[in-house]
């Protein structure tokens, strides 16, 4: 945001991770980008999480623009999930990316059995 909307000009933005919160921790597993079991939590599946997201940052100036489309796509999609399915996977733009299986991320803990 400093440098997109404010124009303050940052270096090594490549080597900045990916800041996980409750939004990125979601859509990360709801769009299947990290699979497997997951308990606890989100500082303790913060580093697999980023780790999973290093892989496409290469293709990317940086991790950090893919922030903002995660945070979006899980409060306004993923949030409505309920066990193991997403009711609004037909009208949501990315639904096809959206997996099966248990995910419940919150601030209190991770759950996940992709």
């Amino acid at each position: 945001m400093l440098q997109d909307n404010v124009g303050i000009k940052l270096k090594n933005l490549k080597k900045m991770p990916i800041p996980v919160d409750v939004h990125i921790a979601r859509a990360t597993f709801t769009t299947g980008w990290l699979k497997g079991e997951y308990t606890g939590t989100i500082t303790d599946v913060s580093p697999k999480i980023d780790e999973a997201w290093k892989k496409i940052i290469p293709k990317l100036k940086h991790a950090l623009q893919m922030d903002e489309c995660l945070w979006h796509l899980s409060k306004q999609g993923c949030t409505s999930r309920k066990g193991d399915f997403c009711p609004r996977r037909r009208e949501c733009p990315v639904g096809e990316f959206c997996i099966g299986g248990h995910v419940h991320v919150s601030s209190k803990g991770i759950k996940v059995r992709t």
